[in-house]
């Protein structure tokens, strides 16, 4: 069964989703050190930002629009990139 499909059935399937997440630690891994451009442990807090990340693209791939890896790695970056931005206060 391909990547993709399996991500549709994890969709509905908790414990599919926590295995494909567990399995693809590695991908998950590289995702955040190369976004931060430092090497990254499962330990530190973004490796955690971004295992949640992952987890949101199970819930939010859509097959249409191309693989999911790609896309994975998207939503990780962009989840990374938004919790290392300053908070803005309106002045």
């Amino acid at each position: 069964m391909k990547l993709e499909e399996r991500v549709a059935e994890a969709t509905n399937d908790k414990k599919l989703k926590n295995d494909l997440i567990g399995e693809y630690q590695n991908f998950i891994l590289a995702a955040v050190s190369k976004t931060l451009k430092r090497s990254v442990t499962t330990s530190d807090d973004e490796y955690i930002i971004a295992m949640m990340a992952f987890g949101d693209a199970i819930d939010g791939y859509n097959e249409n629009k191309g693989n999911f890896l790609g896309f994975a790695k998207t939503v990780i970056r962009l989840s990374l990139i938004h919790i290392s931005e300053p908070t803005r206060h309106a002045q």
